[in-house]
C-alpha cells in the first residue's frame, strides 16, 4: 500500500508541473499575440496619419504649389493659418495621441535630366513644378523608437 499512496504523490507533483509550464507557455503565447496585435495596430494608425498629411498636401497643391525657387524649411507640419491649411515649419506633436510622439512632412525638390524624365538629386536640373512629399510619423513600442514615412510625388497641374 505504501508504494502505492507515494505513486499517487509523485503522481501528482508531475501533474502539477506539467498544468504549471502549460500555463506559462500559454501566457508567453498570449503575450506575444497581443505584443503584435498592438504593433500593427500602431503602424496601422502611424499608415493612417502619414497618409492624411499627403492627403492634405495634396489638396493644399490644389490651390497653389510652393513656390518655385524657395523651399520651408524642413521638417514642416500642417496647421490651420486663419480658414487654410498651410505647411508651417516644424514638427507637428502627437503627444496626445498616444504612444505617437511626432508627425513631421518633408518637401524636396525634384530634378529632370536632359529627356525630361525624373532624375537623381543634383543631376540634370531642379523641376519646380514637381516636388517629393515625404510624411514620417513617430512612435515608441516596447521601449524602442518606431518610425513610418510614406512618400508621394506631386506635380503642378
Amino acid at each position: 500500500m505504501k508504494s502505492q499512496s507515494g505513486t499517487s504523490v509523485i503522481e501528482v507533483l508531475i501533474a502539477l508541473a506539467m498544468v504549471s509550464i502549460i500555463i506559462v507557455s500559454i501566457g508567453n503565447v498570449l503575450s506575444s499575440v497581443h505584443a503584435r496585435d498592438t504593433s500593427t495596430a500602431n503602424r496601422d494608425r502611424a499608415l493612417a496619419y502619414a497618409k492624411e498629411s499627403l492627403d492634405m498636401v495634396a489638396d493644399i497643391q490644389k490651390v497653389s504649389l510652393f513656390p518655385p525657387a524657395v523651399l520651408p524649411a524642413n521638417p514642416l507640419h500642417l496647421a490651420l493659418v486663419g480658414s487654410a491649411w498651410q505647411l508651417v515649419a516644424g514638427p507637428e506633436s502627437l503627444a496626445t495621441a498616444p504612444p505617437f510622439d511626432r508627425r513631421e512632412i518633408k518637401v524636396e525638390n525634384m530634378w529632370r535630366d536632359v529627356n525630361g524624365n525624373l532624375a537623381d538629386p543634383g543631376t540634370g536640373s531642379v523641376d519646380s513644378s514637381t516636388k517629393k512629399i515625404t510624411a514620417t510619423v513617430f512612435w515608441s513600442e516596447g521601449g524602442k523608437a518606431k518610425q513610418l514615412s510614406l512618400s508621394t510625388v506631386l506635380t503642378k497641374q
